[in-house]
């Protein structure tokens, strides 16, 4: 049987309305606003127990007035319902390994 050297590293992938949301999928579009410099996607949960997506965003340098309200508008544009971003933090920088995968641990201890 073939076991891959990865197989202790947890899937990353967020359960959202019984189905599973690669965090990626919220990251491209973000990525395409043109206000938005670098962000990362973890679940967290909300006040029911439920686990929502929250993103993590660095502002580009001439977008200080950028706004919750706009990025989650933004998303909701070009995502189905279920995948809606629901709650916005600008940080100063996406924690990265030297790889320039996410460390999204590091966020998680954040929320």
């Amino acid at each position: 049987m073939f076991r891959s050297e990865y197989a202790d590293v947890p899937l990353v992938e967020l359960p959202i309305h019984d189905a599973a949301l690669a965090p990626a999928g919220l990251e491209a579009p973000l990525l395409t606003h043109p206000g938005i410099a670098d962000a990362a996607v973890i679940g967290t949960c909300d006040d029911d127990g439920n686990e929502i997506p929250h993103a993590y965003v660095v502002r580009q340098p001439a977008r200080t007035d950028l706004s919750e309200a706009e990025i989650m508008m933004y998303v909701a544009e070009r995502v189905a319902p279920y995948k809606r971003i629901r709650h916005v933090t600008f940080i100063d920088g996406v924690p990265r390994a030297a790889p320039g995968k996410i460390r999204r641990r590091q966020l998680r201890e954040r929320a």
